[in-house]
C-alpha cells in the first residue's frame, strides 16, 4: 500500500484490495467487478482510497467511464471497513 497523510492506493492481493471490490459489487450490483461495455470495453477502475475532508471517513473511489447500463460516466464511493493507520 502506498500511503500518503489522506490517501493511499491499495495493490491487488492486499487486504484492503478485496475489500474495496466487495464494497463496490455490494453498492453496484455489478457482481463481476467489470461491468464491462460491450462497445467500449470500459469497466471499472481503482481510484484510490482517501479520507474525505467533511467527514474525516475513509472511502474507496471508482470510476467507470461508461457502465452498460446507460452508456453514462459513473463514480462511487464505498466507505472503507478497515482501519488505516494514522500517525
Amino acid at each position: 500500500m502506498t500511503e500518503t497523510e489522506r490517501s493511499c492506493l491499495f495493490e491487488p492481493g492486499e487486504p484492503g484490495w478485496g475489500e474495496a471490490w466487495a464494497g463496490l459489487a455490494a453498492a453496484t450490483g455489478d457482481s463481476d467487478f467489470a461491468a464491462t461495455h460491450p462497445a467500449s470495453g470500459e469497466s471499472w477502475h481503482y481510484m484510490g482510497t482517501w479520507k474525505t475532508s467533511v467527514s474525516g471517513h475513509w472511502v474507496h473511489q471508482f470510476r467507470h467511464r461508461m457502465h452498460p447500463t446507460d452508456d453514462l460516466r459513473r463514480l462511487v464511493n464505498v466507505p472503507a471497513l478497515f482501519h488505516i493507520r494514522e500517525e
